[in-house]
């Protein structure tokens, strides 16, 4: 996949290959429409469930899709240390912007 392209674009770009349309990708996969639309819009990246779901739909390894959202270094083929890199992120903030950081995480929780 083009490096420049979105989950988004090539979610488009799949669903239009194989002719479905919102519609059907929701009925297929389970995907509410409302999650299916942010999905499409590029403002929330899916769920490791929901990726499982497209895989199956549109008939590709979870490893590629998840090659595909950043999930996988894309040089070495294998999961990124997320939890580790997030540690060392967090490290690094000020104590107030640490308490803003969970607050703001907690919040994306309740809202998904």
């Amino acid at each position: 996949m083009d490096e420049t392209i979105t989950f988004a674009e090539w979610l488009k770009n799949k669903m239009k290959d194989k002719c479905l349309t919102p519609a059907r990708i929701s009925k297929i996969t389970g995907i509410n429409d409302g999650n299916l639309s942010r999905h499409l819009s590029g403002d929330t990246t899916p769920t490791a469930k929901s990726l499982q779901r497209y895989a199956a739909a549109l008939e590709i390894s979870i490893d590629e899709l998840y090659r595909i959202v950043g999930y996988y270094d894309r040089e070495e083929g294998k999961p990124f240390n997320r939890r580790n890199e997030l540690l060392k992120l967090y490290s690094r903030l000020s104590k107030d912007n640490k308490r803003k950081l969970v607050m703001i995480a907690k919040n994306m929780i309740d809202n998904q």
